[in-house]
């Protein structure tokens, strides 16, 4: 059965949504998918890449029918290089690094390292698209430059 988690800290002066989408027995090779945006306090420009804002919608419903349960946009960057994170799971060790936005491909991209909190092993490459659905996630958009706001988590 999938499970969604969310989690908002907002003692650190900034959002982070967590979205973990899985499966009771997860193994490396089966597919997990996640989305966590990194803190927007790391995406600047001094980590020598451009930014973007990507917005991405949440369903209940994994084959994103229905209503979008949230919506999720925040702070990115237009290439590989966003730092390493660990998620906060207790079930499993899961890190994430270089989230961007790959604007020639419209999409938003992520790896993903299953057993590791520091990015070390093989990732899973993510890759979310408009129009295009996967496990309950949809691109909305991905434009350069920074976002109107830092971060924000609309929720109904």
């Amino acid at each position: 059965r999938p499970y969604v988690a969310a989690t908002i800290d907002l003692n650190m002066k900034f959002l982070s949504l967590l979205l973990a989408i899985g499966f009771s027995s997860i193994h490396a090779e089966e597919e997990f998918v996640t989305i966590q945006l990194a803190d927007p306090a790391t995406m600047t420009e001094d980590l020598g890449v451009p930014l973007a804002c990507v917005t991405l919608d949440q369903y209940d419903d994994i084959g994103c029918e229905g209503d979008v349960k949230q919506q999720i946009k925040g702070a990115t960057l237009m290439a590989p290089g966003s730092p390493c994170f660990a998620l906060p799971n207790k079930d499993m060790e899961v890190s994430v690094k270089d989230q961007y936005c790959n604007l020639e491909q419209d999409s938003f991209q992520q790896s993903v390292y299953i057993g590791s909190k520091t990015c070390d092993g093989s990732p899973q490459v993510q890759t979310f698209k408009k129009d295009e659905c996967s496990y309950g996630i949809m691109l909305t958009s991905c434009i350069k430059g920074p976002c109107d706001e830092d971060i924000a988590v609309e929720m109904e």
